[in-house]
């Protein structure tokens, strides 16, 4: 049984060939700031084909604080899903 089919989805889970390459180096690039949990918002569009269009992430907040994620000019240049 993989690790993703037991409903614990590592990132070596999903890079053995479950996600497009592209999504994974929205993964790979994740910065960590060490005061922050390591918890990430994280977003992927898709095509009208459910194919990589872009996609990006953002560590939340400080610990016990609310936080608003706001993106702006995020450009999405056709059809599809986020």
């Amino acid at each position: 049984m993989s690790a993703a089919s037991a409903g614990k989805a590592t990132r070596t889970a999903l890079q053995g060939g479950v996600l497009d390459p592209s999504v994974t180096n929205v993964l790979n690039t994740q910065t960590v700031n060490s005061g922050r949990p390591k918890a990430y918002l994280n977003w992927v569009l898709l095509d009208e084909q459910f194919k990589y269009a872009g996609g990006g992430f953002e560590q939340v907040g400080e610990n016990e604080v609310y936080t608003t994620h706001t993106r702006t000019n995020l450009a999405v240049n056709k059809n599809g899903y986020l």
